[in-house]
């Protein structure tokens, strides 16, 4: 039978834990791989009639084997402890790395992939995010180039999906399709073969889906109290970051009566971080909206 490996896991050597309650993951896993060679070792000097150096011979003690302290290391962030469970036991324990971007993912799209999937015609253009999964290559039938197509499922906290990515548009998300991935993208929405499907047109990481996947934005104004220093600023701001993404504000009075605006395409802007935060430091928080 191997020592009881448990005083290790939770500090260091047996009844003296100097690392206890300072123990995280990080340390666990550099020093585990130590933990098992020293066991194993342990065992073959026991048969062979040996005693290590690692081993205490002390009254009572048995031969018992006295663990190194685990190695100072720094813990894992957060998506990598996420990333290690899923590789490890197929699902996560800790939490869902979708859950730091639920207010993103509902501000970019207006769907959930389960209300998505619930579809049953065409849509040519939709805007979905979720985080990749069990990637695949096919070959397609008929191809003389030998042209492949990659399948993956996109997932969000409420449902999965398949995404097709063809050919031509591989070369420009083939570093984005990785497991564990969190995407945003434009595609065509229809039936593959009865079930629900995406074609992939395009394609950006979480930090960066501002840039590709809102067509219009919306901001929202309070008309009680606005000031001219508000007005200009928000022209400011707007001139500042010149983009192709249509701006509307959203104008409610005392009422909260709303007043949807259009501006012109001269005011059409880039969407970033930068420019969320000029907004938010303008205006105040959660009067952006990317659906209209």
């Amino acid at each position: 039978r191997h020592p009881d490996p448990a005083p290790i896991l939770s500090g260091s050597g047996r009844g003296d834990p100097p690392l206890a309650g300072k123990t995280h993951r990080n340390q666990l896993l550099k020093g585990i791989e130590q933990i098992v060679l020293i066991s194993n070792q342990h065992q073959l000097d026991r048969k062979q009639g040996q005693l290590s150096i690692l081993t205490s011979t002390s009254k009572g003690g048995g031969g018992e084997i006295n663990y190194p302290l685990l190695p100072d290391e720094p813990e894992l962030s957060e998506e990598d402890l996420l990333r290690y469970e899923k590789e490890s036991l197929g699902f996560y324990v800790s939490g869902h790395p979708l859950v730091k971007y639920e207010k993103i993912l509902k501000e970019l799209s207006p769907l959930s992939i389960g209300e998505l999937v619930q579809n049953t015609s065409t849509l040519d253009e939709i805007k979905i995010c979720g985080i990749i999964s069990q990637i695949e290559t096919k070959a397609i039938k008929g191809s003389k180039e030998g042209k492949k197509i990659v399948l993956f499922k996109l997932r969000d906290l409420s449902g999965v999906i398949e995404a097709v990515v063809y050919p031509e548009e591989m070369h420009r998300f083939r570093h984005l399709i990785r497991d564990n991935e969190i995407v945003c993208v434009k595609a065509r929405y229809d039936l593959r073969k009865g079930e629900p499907s995406l074609r992939v047109k395009n394609m950006a990481s979480i930090t960066n889906a501002y840039e590709i996947m809102p067509n219009c934005v919306a901001i929202e104004i309070s008309l009680t109290g606005l000031d001219d220093n508000v007005i200009y600023g928000l022209k400011d701001i707007l001139l500042a970051h010149p983009g192709s993404c249509q701006v509307f504000l959203r104008l409610k009075n005392i009422d909260k009566e709303t007043a949807l605006v259009k501006l012109s395409n001269n005011f059409s802007v880039s969407i970033s971080p930068r420019f969320r935060e000029d907004i938010t430091d303008l205006i105040g928080q959660d009067v952006i909206r990317f659906n209209i």
